[in-house]
Formats: structure tokens, sequence, C-alpha cells
């Protein structure tokens, strides 16, 4: 009779030990990190393709109604000089976010790509923001931040500022 409560309660426990390591970091069949991260890589394809209907599709429905963002998505794929040879493998982690009760109300997730090298010799790097979890708007979930760098002229100083970088940010809420 011992020997079936302590069975029991192995099983519990266990199943109890699953449930925690797992129910906290998986959300839309995919982590924080692996979702931010597939959103960089699919953001350096976009680029590498010159693919602008596919970049404004990671944005939020929302942000993707605002008449400037087609403008923008072809300032942001035409500023890398030359064709991009070699990258760091994308990095994504979870971001910020609002806890209420013991409930999230939204998750964001952070990713970038760094040390991407062009056939002409430049590097630049990418980061981007996105809405993971928001429940008070559960279909406004995207990209609502992405910005290119030039690295090699933030690390000169020199150069216009306009030059060395090109955002697309806006609010989420």
């Amino acid at each position: 009779m011992v020997k079936r409560y302590r069975l029991i309660f192995s099983v519990f426990l266990i199943a109890l030990i699953f449930v925690c390591l797992t129910g906290c970091s998986i959300t839309n069949n995919h982590s924080p990190a692996a979702f931010a991260r597939k959103q960089a890589n699919t953001i350096l394809k976009c680029i590498q393709e010159n693919d602008a209907d596919t970049l404004k599709s990671l944005f939020t429905p929302d942000i993707q109604q605002k008449p400037e963002l087609d403008e923008q998505i072809y300032s942001f794929l035409n500023f890398i000089d030359g064709e991009i040879v070699s990258y760091s493998e994308p990095f994504g982690e979870r971001g910020g976010g609002e806890y209420r009760y013991g409930e999230t109300v939204y998750q964001k997730v952070d990713g970038s790509i760094r040390n991407i090298q062009t056939d002409t010799g430049k590097n630049y790097r990418i980061n981007h923001s996105a809405i993971f979890i928001n429940k008070n708007n559960p279909d406004n979930l995207g990209v609502y931040y992405m910005r290119i760098q030039d690295v090699d002229l933030i690390e000169s100083d020199g150069g216009n500022p306009a030059n060395r970088e090109i955002a697309i940010y806006y609010s989420f809420d």
C-alpha cells in the first residue's frame, strides 16, 4: 500500500515539475526567445530577397495600416550597401511586459542579428522588438520596432546621424 502511494506521489510530482517547466515558457507554440529568433531570421531573409510584403506582414495589424509604412520599409530594405555574405546567429530573448495579479497582460520579445557583413566590406546590425502576448488586444501581435545600423559609421562617430541607421518605430498601444 505504501509503495502504491509513493508511486502515485512520484508520478504526480513529475507531472507537476513538467507543467511548471514548460507552461511558463511556451506560448503560441514557441518560447519567446525562439519566436524572436524566427522573426530575426525572417527580417534578414526579407532584406536578402528585397521582400517588402513579408517584412510588412511581421508588423502588428494596426501598424500595417499606417500609410507611411510602405515608404519606411522601402528605405529599410535599401539601407544595406551590397549583398550580405555573412552574419552571426540571430539572437532572441523575452523583453519586458506587464503582469497583473499573476497574469501576463502583455509580453515583448527582442531580437538581433550582429556582424552582418556585405561584399562591399560594410558591417551592420539589426534589432527588433515585437509584442508576443497582448491580452488587451490579442489580434494585434507582431513587430512594432525595427532598426538597422551601419556599425562602421557608429563606431567611427562620423557621417550624418541620419546615414547611420534606419528605424521604424510605432507605439503598440
